[in-house]
């Protein structure tokens, strides 16, 4: 992110289709961070979709009729407007599944929304912390407070810090 003042979670708020209007957000920070994904997908992604459409140069009947209308989908700023005229995602809807949808209407921004709203694969800390937690309540110190366990927990995860 080439701006200090907009976050990777603003960006990812803003691909998740359910959550895209940014209600959560100032008015200000609202078009901070349509900007900021617009310079992202201009800078990042237009060069994607050149290459894949050099790829495909011969001319289909529908581009051939359609030409300049199919061509400007390939536009970044042109499938940032669309994105944001859909309505907003239901809750009872896959956000994932949207995006797997709406692939070739949006090729830019679902590269883009690819990236930012990836799952990490792995439960490594979690499973790290829970781990910690067995070993801090043993049958002997299984009268502890949740509050000490708690704050135990926390001193053991961030004793490094100590050292």
């Amino acid at each position: 992110l080439s701006s200090s003042t907009v976050s990777l979670s603003q960006i990812s708020s803003l691909l998740y289709p359910r959550y895209k209007d940014l209600e959560h957000e100032s008015l200000h920070s609202r078009d901070d961070i349509r900007k900021e994904l617009q310079n992202i997908l201009e800078t990042n992604y237009l060069q994607v979709s050149v290459t894949e459409h050099t790829k495909n140069s011969h001319t289909s009947a529908m581009e051939f009729l359609y030409g300049d209308e199919m061509i400007d989908m390939n536009d970044p700023k042109t499938q940032f407007q669309g994105y944001l005229a859909e309505p907003q995602l239901r809750f009872d809807l896959d956000p994932f599944e949207w995006w797997n949808t709406r692939t070739i209407k949006y090729p830019i921004i679902s590269e883009c929304a690819k990236k930012y709203l990836t799952i990490p694969a792995t439960s490594v800390n979690s499973e790290r912390c829970f781990s910690t937690a067995g070993n801090i309540v043993t049958p002997k110190r299984s009268c502890l407070l949740p509050e000490n366990v708690n704050t135990l927990v926390f001193l053991y995860q961030n004793r490094h810090l100590i050292d």
